[in-house]
């Protein structure tokens, strides 16, 4: 196992990568009067670069991949993954959905290549559930692709990236947390970007 924490701010002022022995790195940018508007306003952004930047570090080229929480809200990485047999899950109907069903407990008919959950797993409260699922969907040497809301991310609805509605569950995700998830993959890494209210991991079985 090679799990590492990069801790780093939205303009990379900030980055280092340490060694896990369960602990986290802790740079940060001060807040900015405006940071709570920034990251609502971008988050999609920044996720969507990651898995952009991500791709050319898997293990398998994937032919199969499956997107737990995959209605478009704000925009979609499905167009990154041309030729594959993509699905989309998700718990309500919308655009990018294919299935409609709970990611902590949908499994595909086989094994798949990789699996997303990008900006999802602070709008359940079984995030543990469905990171152990996803794990479970994947065939030897699959990827595992995560992105999530941390702290100082303002609360915001999983339906319309709005304020939250009445009896809504949110919870923003400690990076610690995702790392005690993750700790029975072959490897994996989580990235904090703390500016941005983001944290972010690749994982492999």
């Amino acid at each position: 196992m090679r799990p590492s924490v990069k801790a780093s701010g939205c303009s990379a002022r900030f980055k280092n990568r340490v060694s896990m022995h369960r602990s986290i790195a802790t740079a940060e940018v001060p807040a900015a009067s405006n940071s709570v508007t920034k990251v609502d306003s971008d988050m999609h952004v920044q996720a969507f670069e990651y898995v952009q930047r991500t791709i050319p570090r898997l293990a398998l080229s994937p032919r199969t991949v499956v997107e737990i929480g995959s209605r478009d809200v704000n925009g979609s990485v499905r167009h990154l993954f041309p030729g594959t047999t993509y699905t989309g899950l998700d718990v309500l109907p919308g655009p990018g959905v294919d299935i409609i069903a709970d990611g902590a407990d949908w499994l595909p008919a086989d094994p798949v290549d990789l699996v997303l959950c990008l900006e999802t797993l602070e709008h359940t409260p079984h995030p543990h559930r469905v990171v152990a699922n996803a794990l479970g969907m994947l065939r030897p040497s699959g990827g595992l692709i995560v992105t999530a809301a941390t702290e100082p991310r303002a609360p915001h609805s999983g339906i319309d990236g709005g304020p939250l509605r009445a009896g809504e569950y949110y919870g923003n995700v400690d990076a610690g947390a995702l790392l005690d998830l993750l700790s029975g993959c072959s490897s994996f890494a989580v990235e904090v970007e703390r500016a941005c209210g983001d944290v972010r991991s690749l994982a492999f079985v």
